[in-house]
C-alpha cells in the first residue's frame, strides 16, 4: 500500500501545483482503489498461506495468535483506507493537522495496548488496538482529502468497486 502511495504522491503534487482538479481526482481515486484491492488480496493470500507456512517455517514451535492475526489484518485493510487520503494531504503540504493528530493518537494507544497486555496477557488486544488507531485515522484523514480532491465517498466507494476499471488497471489498460 505503501509503494502504491509513494508511486501517486508526486503526480498528486504536480496536479496540485497545476491546478488540474479533474487529474487530482483521478489519480486520488485510483490510487486509493490500487492500495485497497492490493491490501485485499495480501490478505486473502495470508489467510490462505499464512498458518502452513508459519509451521514450515518454525519447524511447528510457535503457533499463531489467530485472533491478533486478523485484528492486523483488517487493521491493514484500515491502513489502506486512509493511507492515500494521507498521502494527498502531504502531497500538498497540507497534513500538519492530521499529523499531529495521529501523534496524539499513538500517544494514547501505544500506553492503552500496554495496558490491555499487562491486565490481560493477550497480545491479540495489541492488534485490537491497532485496529482502532486506523479507524480513528479514517476518519482524521479520509474527509479532508475528499474535499481538498472535491470528491464525495459515494463516489470513493464506487471507483473503490469499479471492478472493469480494477480489470483494467491490473491489465496496465486503465489510463489515470
Amino acid at each position: 500500500v505503501r509503494m502504491v502511495n509513494n508511486a501517486v504522491q508526486p503526480e498528486l503534487a504536480m496536479a496540485w501545483g497545476s491546478a488540474n482538479q479533474t487529474l487530482l481526482q483521478r489519480i486520488y481515486t485510483r490510487g486509493i482503489q490500487a492500495s485497497f484491492w492490493l491490501a485485499l488480496c495480501a490478505a486473502i493470500v495470508l489467510v490462505v498461506i499464512v498458518s502452513p507456512l508459519l509451521n514450515i517455517w518454525t519447524g511447528g514451535k510457535v503457533v499463531m495468535d489467530d485472533l491478533l492475526f486478523y485484528f492486523l489484518l483488517v487493521s491493514a485493510l484500515e491502513y489502506s483506507a486512509w493511507s492515500t487520503g494521507i498521502t494527498l494531504l502531504q502531497a500538498t503540504n497540507l497534513h500538519f493537522k492530521e499529523s499531529i493528530w495521529y501523534a496524539v493518537i499513538s500517544a494514547i494507544t501505544i500506553p492503552l495496548a500496554i495496558l490491555l497486555l499487562h491486565f490481560t496477557g493477550r497480545l491479540a488486544y495489541a492488534g485490537f488496538v491497532l485496529l482502532l488507531m486506523n479507524i480513528s485515522m479514517c476518519f482524521i484523514a479520509i474527509g479532508p482529502a475528499n474535499s481538498l480532491a472535491n470528491v464525495g465517498m459515494v463516489r470513493v466507494f464506487y471507483g473503490i468497486f469499479d471492478v472493469y476499471s480494477v480489470l483494467r488497471m491490473i491489465r496496465g489498460k486503465l489510463n489515470v
